[in-house]
């Protein structure tokens, strides 16, 4: 959801993020002036990421810049989230746009979690078959070869060439598994940039639509 530029006090949870606009919906709509309400959600706000970072932009909106620019600043909201604020600020009608913002970020978390809870079952199941292949490879494999190269006997083709890549996955396991980790590394610091996001966002809406209407 947010980006891993500049931070200032850490990482800021969805949650916190969404309850956040939703208090600041309720303040504008009650027609409170912007300074007024991000003053007011500052000295109620218990997430201490988030606090620091309000803190920044009231002061920012407090020095004359718009809110939007404000966010923007920050370098770790969405860029959907900012642009959002300025089209409220251009428009002049902040409500409608960010209760939209809501409505959206509210179904991109609900789609997430149900897409993480989903993957639990099929991310052990294939946990469980890589671990056994890697244990069949790099161990039952070669265990074959030593009792096969003491016999003798000829083999064919097809089975020399899976000894050969299971004495090969048992000498370069440990190469195989660095890389695995790297892999796994890049694509978590990918999913933290805005393109990753918004991917994943999109992927979400794209299950929902189609468990929807089929």
């Amino acid at each position: 959801m947010f980006s891993a530029g500049k931070r200032r006090g850490g990482r800021i949870r969805q949650s916190s993020f969404l309850v956040f606009n939703q208090q600041f919906l309720t303040l504008i709509h009650a027609g409170l002036p912007i300074l007024t309400a991000l003053e007011l959600l500052l000295k109620r706000q218990k997430d201490v990421s988030l606090k620091a970072v309000l803190d920044n932009v009231r002061e920012r909106v407090k020095g004359g810049e718009s809110l939007s620019d404000a966010f923007a600043a920050q370098n770790m909201f969405p860029r959907m989230y900012t642009t959002t604020l300025m089209a409220g600020e251009k428009s002049g009608n902040m409500e409608e746009v960010l209760s939209r913002y809501i409505a959206f970020q509210r179904v991109a978390m609900t789609f997430r979690k149900k897409l993480l809870v989903s993957l639990v079952y099929p991310t052990l199941l294939v946990s469980v078959v890589l671990i056994l292949v890697v244990f069949l490879v790099t161990y039952v494999v070669p265990e074959f070869a030593k009792l096969f190269d003491n016999l003798g006997a000829k083999l064919p083709t097809i089975t020399v060439f899976m000894l050969t890549i299971g004495i090969a996955a048992q000498k370069y396991a440990v190469f195989v598994l660095f890389g695995l980790v790297g892999i796994a590394f890049l694509i978590w610091r990918w999913k933290n940039t805005d393109r990753g996001r918004n991917a994943s966002t999109r992927c979400c809406l794209e299950c929902q639509c189609w468990a929807t209407f089929g």
